[in-house]
């Protein structure tokens, strides 16, 4: 078996601990507007329930959509998650928050 040169030792190393920076590198408010999402998804059922099926389709569009939303707009979605527990508060602080203008 052939013993790795130096250089190419390094250069393993460099790229092994820049993927695992980048990797580790989240966005800090990922994980809340999950959280924000997945409230919110589920008032949406609780209010459609009975009026309008929700396919699984229709769930990971809404889900695609409100993660992508709530990243973009963070100032009005996730103060409101956090000051609203019920949905009605939550839609009412979106609404009133300026965030669907």
């Amino acid at each position: 078996m052939e013993r790795m040169n130096p250089v190419s030792l390094v250069r393993v190393l460099f790229f092994s601990v820049l993927f695992l920076s980048i990797h580790a590198c989240k966005d800090p408010y990922e994980q809340k507007c999950r959280d924000v999402c997945k409230f919110y998804i589920s008032c949406a059922e609780d209010e459609f329930r009975g009026k309008r099926e929700i396919t699984k389709a229709d769930r990971d569009m809404l889900v695609i959509d409100c993660e992508s939303g709530c990243l973009r707009e963070q100032g009005f979605a996730i103060p409101c998650y956090e000051s609203e527990k019920t949905c009605k508060g939550f839609n009412r602080c979106i609404l009133d928050s300026g965030m669907m203008d």
